[in-house]
């Protein structure tokens, strides 16, 4: 059984996750209004961390430890990755 559909069966017998997309839109259009943001569709934002987070995830789940570069992973590797997603999105980088 693949490790994604093992993955997706847990998922089905779990409850709902805590944030959701749309939460994560909201947080986004928020930052935007509030001018912490560089001029960006917050859909498209929105969409883009959610990404990073899940391929970051997606990786260290299938992804033999081995083959990572200077391996293992970083200890903080997901909270590099979402700190420079949302960095990369801010109007301030330096205000972060």
């Amino acid at each position: 059984m693949s490790t994604y559909l093992v993955l997706a069966l847990a998922a089905l017998a779990t409850p709902a996750p805590a944030a959701t997309p749309d939460d994560l839109l909201e947080a986004v259009r928020r930052a935007s209004v509030a001018g912490r943001l560089r001029p960006v569709d917050p859909v498209h934002a929105a969409q883009m961390l959610w990404m990073n987070v899940h391929g970051v995830a997606s990786m260290l789940i299938t992804f033999p430890a081995e083959l990572w570069p200077e391996a293992p992973a970083a200890d903080d590797l997901v909270e590099q990755v979402i700190e420079n997603g949302i960095r990369g999105l801010l109007a301030d980088p330096t205000r972060a």
